[in-house]
Order: C-alpha cells, then sequence, then structure tokens
C-alpha cells in the first residue's frame, strides 16, 4: 500500500491538504475494503477485523531519567 500511495498521492501532490487527505481515504477504503489479500485466505481486511474488547484509557504518564 505504501508505494501505492507514494505513486498516486505525490506525483503530482495534490494541490491542497484536503485534497491530500481525499486521495488518503480512496486508497485506505480500497487497500481495506475491496482489495484482497493473499495473507487473509483472499479476504478484504474489514472482513476479518475485530474491535478489541479492551476499553483504550490512555498512557501513564511518561518519565524519562535525567541524564
Amino acid at each position: 500500500m505504501h508505494l501505492r500511495l507514494k505513486k498516486e498521492a505525490t506525483k503530482p501532490a495534490p494541490p491542497t491538504s484536503s485534497s491530500s487527505r481525499r486521495v488518503s481515504m480512496r486508497l485506505s477504503t480500497k487497500f481495506n475494503r475491496e482489495r484482497p489479500h493473499q495473507a487473509l485466505g483472499m479476504k478484504v481486511p474489514a472482513d476479518v477485523y475485530a474491535r478489541s474488547p479492551r476499553v483504550y484509557r490512555g498512557l501513564d504518564e511518561l518519565t524519562y531519567p535525567s541524564r
């Protein structure tokens, strides 16, 4: 997907950020909902996706050792 995204979204570059977003969303939709994947038994990712039962509660505060 990354090579296709690079080819279709950057050459030529879309004139605005909103048009760039539309190109990315179109490619993402095609990749996840239309294009079958060999690693998924020729299913599309949207057919095998399962939402996680765990609730995301954010990250704990990060601390870094001082130098």
